[in-house]
C-alpha cells in the first residue's frame, strides 16, 4: 500500500502559507476560497485551529489529478475538514472523521465520529476505501501508535489499490521514527512526485526539501519526503540514501511555526 509523506518544516518565508494561517483562509488552486475565521468561536482543542499541514494538503488536493479516479476518500483527524472540502466534487464519496467533539468545527459535507482509541468502523463497507488522507494527525508517540493501530484495523475496509496522502510536520525525532518505521513495516511505500516544481504550490512548500523515490513492484503511490525526518531516515535503511543526500547538501531543519505542539 502506498503513502505520501508531504512533511513540511515551515518558516515565515512562505508568504502564501503564512497569509492562509493569519487569515484562517485557504485559496484552493481551483479558485475556491475556504474561510474558517468564524468556525472556532467558542470551540477549543486542536480541531478548532487551521493547521499549516492541512493548508498544504488542501491546496495539493485541489489541483492534483492523482485522486480523479478515486471513489471513496476517508480523511483521518479532519479538524475543519479543509482537505475533505478540497476533494468534494473530485472523489465520488468523501467522509471527514475526527473525535466526536470536532463535529462543530468540521465544514465538510459528510462527517463521521472516529475515536482512534476505540474506532467504530462498522459503517464502512469492506474493500470500499481507495483513498486515505491525514494532515498533521500525529504529533506525539501515543498519537503515532494510535494512528498505526487504526490503519491496521482499517485494512479490511481498504481497496487493494488504496493510496494514502499524509502531511506530517516534524516535531520530535522519536515520533517520526515510530511513524515512518511503522508505515514501512506495515507495507506502505511509494514513489516521488515533484510537488515543489508545480506552480500551484509556490509559497506553500519549504525550499529545503529533498524528494525520495521508494517503490515496490506490488505497490504504487507517491512519497514526498524532506529534511524534517532526518533522524528517522538514518534509522531506517530504506531512507538511508536520501539522508546522506540531505547531509551532503547541508540541509537542516527550518524554524517551526508551532514548535510547542
Amino acid at each position: 500500500m502506498p503513502y505520501v509523506d508531504c512533511t513540511t518544516s515551515l518558516s515565515l518565508e512562505h508568504a502564501a502559507l503564512t497569509e492562509s494561517l493569519e487569515k484562517e483562509q485557504i485559496e484552493l488552486a481551483d479558485g475556491r476560497l475556504l474561510d474558517f475565521r468564524r468556525v472556532a468561536t467558542g470551540v477549543h482543542g486542536p480541531y478548532a485551529r487551521l493547521w499549516e499541514s492541512s493548508v498544504v494538503m488542501a491546496r495539493f488536493l485541489s489541483f492534483t489529478e492523482e485522486i480523479n479516479d478515486r471513489h471513496f476518500a476517508l480523511e483521518l483527524g479532519c479538524g475543519f475538514g479543509a482537505p475533505s472540502i478540497a476533494m468534494e466534487g473530485k472523489v465520488d464519496k468523501v467522509v471527514a472523521t475526527d473525535l466526536p467533539e470536532a463535529e462543530s468545527s468540521c465544514r465538510a459535507k459528510t462527517w463521521r465520529p472516529l475515536d482512534w482509541a476505540a474506532p467504530d468502523l462498522a459503517w464502512i463497507p469492506d474493500g470500499s476505501v481507495d483513498l486515505l488522507v491525514a494532515s498533521d494527525a500525529v504529533y506525539n508517540v501515543q498519537g503515532a501508535q494510535l494512528f498505526l493501530d487504526l490503519l491496521r484495523q482499517l485494512r479490511p475496509k481498504l481497496c487493494a489499490n488504496v493510496c494514502m496522502f499524509m502531511t506530517h510536520k516534524h516535531r520530535h525525532d522519536d515520533v517520526d521514527e515510530l511513524l515512518v518505521d511503522g508505515l514501512v513495516a506495515a507495507g506502505w511505500d511509494g514513489e516521488e512526485l515533484p510537488v515543489d516544481e508545480w506552480p500551484e504550490m509556490e509559497g506553500y512548500v519549504h525550499p529545503a526539501i529533498d524528494f525520495t523515490s521508494s517503490t515496490r513492484e506490488d505497490l504504487f503511490g507517491i512519497v514526498h519526503h524532506m529534511e524534517g525526518i532526518q533522524r528517522a531516515a538514518s534509522a531506517i535503511p530504506v531512507y538511508s540514501q536520501e539522508h546522506r543526500q540531505l547531509e551532503s547538501k547541508g540541509c537542516h531543519a527550518a524554524g517551526l511555526l508551532d514548535s510547542g505542539r
